[in-house]
């Protein structure tokens, strides 16, 4: 549970403050204080998380939700790297531009509201499925340097056009 969330639940903070509005005012001291409050937000009005949704958009078969209609138990995906798998456990939605080289590259990234913070993390076009493993070995692998070890040429090719894309693209649109 964020402090926000923690603050507001306190009976009589609870009704004067929203933890939006407090969390608004948050200014992060370091890196793992901003990467702790970072989550996957609802996209649009689906009810769905960026995690769900991006499961949801890139199984090669109709995805079977649980029975609220929220999340995904099962569906069929492949990473860039070739890892095959039913279980959306065994992946992790993972960022291209890696959310910390983002961070380090742009120190204004601070000065942004949360909102605006947790729209970078959450970018769908920054955004991919990877094996879980994968994922924890890459960790904050800079792009290009992560870029060397995808096996395929055709998905390497692809990764590197697409985390360029995002990096160039990212400036302009947030600010940073």
């Amino acid at each position: 549970m964020s402090w926000p969330d923690w603050v507001s639940d306190l009976p009589i903070i609870g009704d004067f403050f929203d933890a939006a509005e407090i969390a608004e005012s948050v200014i992060f001291s370091s890196y793992s204080e901003l990467r702790d409050a970072m989550v996957w937000t609802e996209v649009g009005n689906t009810g769905l998380d960026t995690r769900d949704y991006m499961l949801a958009e890139q199984s090669l078969v109709p995805v079977v939700w649980n029975e609220a209609g929220t999340e995904v138990v099962s569906g069929k995906w492949e990473d860039i790297n070739g890892f095959v798998s039913t279980d959306p456990e065994d992946f992790d939605i993972d960022h291209r531009v890696s959310f910390s080289e983002i961070v380090r590259q742009n120190p204004s990234f601070y000065d942004l509201s949360l909102a605006e913070q947790l729209e970078i993390y959450n970018d769908r076009e920054n955004l991919q499925i990877l094996h879980d493993v994968e994922n924890r070995e890459k960790s904050d692998m800079a792009a290009a340097d992560y870029a060397q070890r995808i096996l395929n040429p055709e998905g390497r090719a692809e990764f590197i056009a697409d985390a360029r894309n995002y990096w160039e693209g990212l400036t302009g649109r947030f600010r940073v």
